[in-house]
């Protein structure tokens, strides 16, 4: 008698589980959908910040410098497998592209004496 009331509740409990997830997944009307992003949005045709960095040589380059041209800012680091990894590809990228403006800045989240 024991093991029938167990197994009759179990099969409630999965019944009733079942029943609310088909309900909430069947739904036509959105349900605790997050906003989508405008952060990309919001800075389309914003100025850039301003900054200024040294470069590996220790000379100070300013964002001012490519003002021209369309950049990709990588940030990495020299313990970052990955971040070393995809190196070569903007090298790559940047010689393919460098005609039509392209400027890829590797910004080096590191120990100076480590990059």
């Amino acid at each position: 008698m024991k093991k029938i009331l167990i197994v009759s509740f179990v099969i409630i409990i999965a019944g009733a589980s079942g029943y609310g997830l088909q309900r909430m997944l069947g739904s036509s009307a959105p349900q605790n959908r997050m906003p989508a992003p405008t952060a990309a949005i919001d800075v389309i045709n914003q100025p850039r910040p301003a900054f200024s960095l040294k470069d590996i040589d220790g000379e100070l380059r300013d964002i001012k410098e490519w003002d021209d041209k369309v950049l990709l800012v990588n940030f990495w680091a020299t313990w970052c497998p990955p971040c070393k990894k995809e190196i070569p590809a903007f090298m790559e990228l940047q010689e393919q592209y460098t005609d039509q403006g392209l400027q890829i800045i590797g910004i080096a989240i590191d120990d100076e004496q480590a990059v």
